[in-house]
């Protein structure tokens, strides 16, 4: 007879597994599982927990007055308690707790569905994106639009306009153009269509890919923090007797449209402001090259370069040159006072520029 066959039997004939438990769980379950340790595969064998009424179970989220009660029944120090109601006690007890984690798993993966479906979107947007064969026509259709937002935000105001245009495209629309929305519109797509002629629509496409995605990873990082910031804060609602889901799902989705709309006039406001010159090289070939120009965000931010310049080389596919960004002062929050001094929040006034 193997050796572990005649241990088996001695165990067999002594009773089987005797589990020892110091304490029940919280879940009903994991008491359930170590019970089942000492009858496997029909084997005998039995279970014995021992609780105190000190246990932070049986404190916490058992009946008050469970303890004096007990103790009026006059039993001795160090004698165990075997009674229906304290079986019973337990069990309640055990349910509570497993409602409360019920709960709490349940209030996550409802926080964890609005970043979910944030996910899907920016993900199926990027997908869309590396696919795309044509994004000019993508940005010529936001461009338009933005530059008709301005005209309907100017409400016939045009300096107003001009200003709000040049907040989005860095840049001033031809006075030859008028107060003409069409125009100006057939100003944008003829501007970018002459850019795509020059370099090529492969190398135009992939410039516009690379800053789309640029934008996409870097905005969608810093929105992650944000979101992960504002679940920390959501709990301190309650305490305006507000619902701290919808608080957090509101709040959530807002930062969420301000994260699309920057990555659009970010991207249109680079297409339209870059300027492409073509100079010849030996062999008749030529090397194209693409130089957007930008407006400073505000005085607390100074680039490298002194001429303010972000220059763009593209040469079979894009190619972005790095541009190091010195702060020079305290950084200014997205929600301060624009240090310009126009009375706007830094995110709608030159912190768009970024």
């Amino acid at each position: 007879m193997p050796e572990y066959t005649k241990a088996y039997e001695e165990v067999k004939a002594l009773g089987g597994l005797y589990i020892i438990g110091s304490e029940r769980h919280e879940s009903r379950r994991i008491d359930n599982q170590l019970r089942g340790r000492s009858g496997r595969q029909g084997d005998p064998g039995i279970s014995q927990f021992y609780i105190s009424l000190d246990d932070p179970l049986m404190r916490l989220f058992a009946k008050e007055g469970l303890k004096e009660m007990i103790g009026r029944l006059g039993l001795k120090d160090g004698e165990p308690i075997h009674h229906k109601m304290l079986d019973n006690a337990i069990e309640n007890a055990q349910k509570r707790v497993e409602e409360r984690n019920f709960e709490i798993r349940k209030r996550l993966l409802e926080y964890d569905d609005v970043l979910n479906e944030q996910r899907n979107f920016i993900y199926s947007e990027r997908d869309r994106i590396l696919s795309a064969e044509d994004l000019a026509d993508r940005v010529i259709d936001n461009s338009k639009e933005l530059a008709k937002e301005a005209f309907e935000e100017a409400a016939g105001d045009k300096d107003k306009f001009i200003e709000y245009y040049q907040q989005i495209f860095s840049t001033s629309p031809d006075p030859e153009l008028g107060y003409d929305i069409t125009r100006i519109q057939e100003a944008i797509e003829k501007n970018i269509r002459e850019k795509e002629e020059k370099v090529g629509k492969a190398n135009f496409n992939a410039f516009i890919r690379f800053v789309y995605l640029r934008n996409i990873d870097k905005r969608w990082i810093d929105h992650l923090d944000a979101l992960e910031d504002l679940r920390e804060a959501a709990s301190l609602m309650s305490y305006a007797q507000k619902n701290p889901l919808v608080e957090y799902k509101n709040t959530a989705s807002e930062a969420f449209d301000e994260l699309i709309e920057s990555i659009t006039e970010t991207v249109c406001r680079t297409v339209v402001a870059v300027k492409v010159t073509v100079e010849p090289r030996q062999r008749d070939t030529r090397n194209v090259r693409m130089q957007a120009t930008h407006q400073s965000p505000g005085p607390t931010l100074q680039q490298q370069r002194p001429n303010g310049e972000i220059k763009t080389a593209v040469t079979g596919r894009a190619q972005a040159e790095n541009t190091t960004i010195v702060r020079t002062q305290p950084k200014v929050g997205r929600n301060d006072p624009c240090p310009c001094g126009s009375g706007k929040k830094y995110k709608n006034c030159c912190g768009k520029n970024w």
